[in-house]
């Protein structure tokens, strides 16, 4: 099935669209450091409350990030280290899957590193540079 078609933007107007995208080590080191202060935060119990409910494994929530993986664990199948690694994993695999969409779907757009944002230079050029970009399609040039 084609994705659908979204219509043009209005007549006389134009975007700049930006995406803000971590380098992809940092992203994934964050995703990994989520699910575990997810588990130190309840997730765990969550999962074992979601099971007590005997829910219909394909619901939506039973197959939230995560939730099969620690399903496996509660159900003796696999020690948590194991559940907790498999389920990380899942959590990059669908970060990467979210960044090609962001690249098909927003060639054009230019990519934004928060990390960059902690100097105020780095805020500095980015508002420079959207605005010299800005700029050029005010004036027809770009």
């Amino acid at each position: 099935m084609a994705a659908p078609r979204h219509p043009d933007p209005p007549a006389g107007l134009s975007f700049l669209p930006l995406v803000v995208e971590p380098p992809r080590d940092r992203l994934y080191a964050q995703c990994d450091a989520r699910f575990l202060a997810m588990l130190e935060q309840g997730a765990l119990d969550e999962v074992r409350q979601l099971a007590v409910l005997g829910l219909d494994p394909d619901l939506p929530a039973m197959k939230a990030l995560g939730v099969p993986e620690l399903l496996a664990h509660l159900r003796g199948e696999v020690p948590l280290a194991d559940a907790t690694a498999r389920a990380q994993q899942m959590t990059r695999n669908y970060a990467k899957r979210q960044l090609t969409w962001f690249r098909h779907q927003l060639a054009a757009a230019r990519r934004v590193d928060p990390g960059a944002w902690a100097h105020h230079s780095a805020i500095e050029q980015l508002y420079d540079s959207v605005m010299g970009d800005m700029q050029k399609k005010i004036s027809g040039r770009g």
